[in-house]
């Protein structure tokens, strides 16, 4: 194996091992040498990688993000159906994805815009969709704010959360779509995820 691929083989483990810590832990709580120590490195070995907390926490937003840009690059709904399926995919991804996870619970737990990164490509990509949607009943920001505060109350509510969420996209969409919403699967599509 070259420097170079153990470098980024490196860099990975600690990502994920940061991602896990925060998301478990908070942001306060985690420090770098729990980091560092996780993967059995060096704290000097961490700061090559990443030279400060924040810039740890940086890449853990930014691989979030990845997985929705990856998800929504990939995803084939189309209009309402891919915002009850993002808000899905957001779901399992607080559960399976410890960058998202981590996000999340920064943006609630410290202020400023740095920690809100994910949230607010996400939000940005809810807006979006329903803005092409064309067939919201309400302001396209405040349909965005509602789907935002179920996803968050889904989210509250705890781990298996497909479910309520479902049931919750069931009671808001009459008044959320213009129309008929009968060929609307509020359990999702079940595409796959990406990553």
């Amino acid at each position: 194996m070259t420097k170079q691929a153990r470098a980024e083989r490196s860099r990975a483990a600690l990502l994920r091992a940061a991602a896990e810590l925060l998301r478990r832990d908070g942001y306060q709580a985690t420090g770098m040498v729990a980091v560092a120590g996780a993967v059995g490195m060096t704290k000097g070995g961490l700061y090559f990688h990443f030279p400060s907390k924040d810039d740890l926490c940086d890449a853990v937003q930014a691989s979030a993000v990845d997985t929705l840009a990856n998800w929504l690059a990939d995803h084939p709904s189309t209009g309402v159906q891919r915002v009850i399926d993002l808000t899905h995919a957001l779901s399992r991804w607080l559960v399976a994805e410890p960058e998202v996870g981590a996000s999340f619970r920064m943006a609630h737990e410290v202020a400023g815009h740095r920690f809100r990164v994910f949230l607010e490509a996400w939000v940005a990509a809810v807006r979006a969709e329903l803005a092409r949607a064309g067939n919201i009943a309400v302001p396209v920001d405040t349909a965005a704010a509602l789907v935002s505060a179920l996803s968050v109350g889904a989210e509250a509510l705890g781990p298996d959360t497909s479910g309520r969420l479902g049931d919750m996209w069931a009671v808001v969409l009459p008044e959320l779509v213009r129309g008929t919403v009968d060929h609307l699967r509020v359990d999702g599509t079940g595409a796959p995820v990406s990553r």
